[in-house]
């Protein structure tokens, strides 16, 4: 088994800054086109699928279809330390993975048997009545206002507006209310509400990019989608039910 990628630093970054905000091991499946990897975290909450097409890298060599096990923590801690147009060479071989920024630092680590990393999740068959676009700044914004007064919020489509709405000390009896609706790029009329766990909203928006997709349905599982550099990074989020 012998596989490998060269890519920017920019790039890199984001999918392993992606895999790495839910999980710290995971396995690299490189197909006859693309780069692909699911894992869901360790509560079966939340899900992220990475998939990178072969063209959004300066070059491969990927001779077979592939399953490498990876210490995503490990190699992000040295992906990071890259500037975003350095380039990276990453190769995988006899149980070993090389890393090499620029020609310059080279870092060794064992893979991982990926028989010993938890198994993938299968990518449920989703229909959302609800799917707008945003930019991800806004997104941003309206987690870090609701994370002043709650740990959940309910995310809302009323047709016409993404609604975020959260509820705080029944002593105050606080009550948040965000309304992005202007500054929606796309909305499909749909309409859907359902409560989500703030603190995988926030991991969320560390991805950095300029759009995103939320796809929504009642009480079901969000979609979160991001397009970056040539490569798709999606989290499905399971809702918080509440029980009367």
């Amino acid at each position: 088994m012998s596989c490998e990628i060269i890519s920017s630093a920019g790039l890199l970054k984001e999918v392993f800054k992606g895999v790495n905000l839910l999980v710290r091991e995971a396995k690299l499946n490189f197909s006859e086109e693309e780069l692909h990897i699911r894992a869901v975290d360790y509560s079966n909450t939340a899900m992220v699928v990475v998939n990178v097409p072969y063209y959004s890298f300066e070059a491969h060599n990927v001779n077979e279809e592939t399953t490498v096990g990876v210490d995503i923590s490990a190699l992000y801690d040295y992906i990071k330390s890259a500037k975003k147009s350095d380039t990276i060479t990453m190769s995988f071989e006899d149980s070993k993975i090389k890393l090499e920024i620029n020609n310059r630092i080279t870092y060794t680590i064992s893979a991982i048997d990926p028989s010993a990393i938890r198994k993938e999740p299968k990518i449920p068959n989703l229909e959302h009545p609800a799917e707008v676009m945003l930019d991800i700044q806004h997104f941003k914004e309206a987690v870090n206002i609701v994370d002043k007064i709650s740990d959940e919020v309910d995310i809302i489509s009323d047709g016409e507006a993404l609604i975020f709405k959260a509820f705080g000390d029944e002593t105050r009896r606080e009550e948040l209310t965000i309304t992005l609706k202007d500054e929606l790029f796309d909305h499909n009329g749909g309409k859907a509400k359902s409560k989500f766990n703030l603190e995988f909203l926030k991991l969320f928006a560390k991805v950095n990019g300029d759009s995103m997709k939320i796809k929504l349905g009642d009480d079901y599982p969000g979609i979160f989608f991001f397009q970056l550099d040539g490569a798709e990074i999606y989290y499905i989020l399971a809702p918080r039910i509440e029980v009367e």
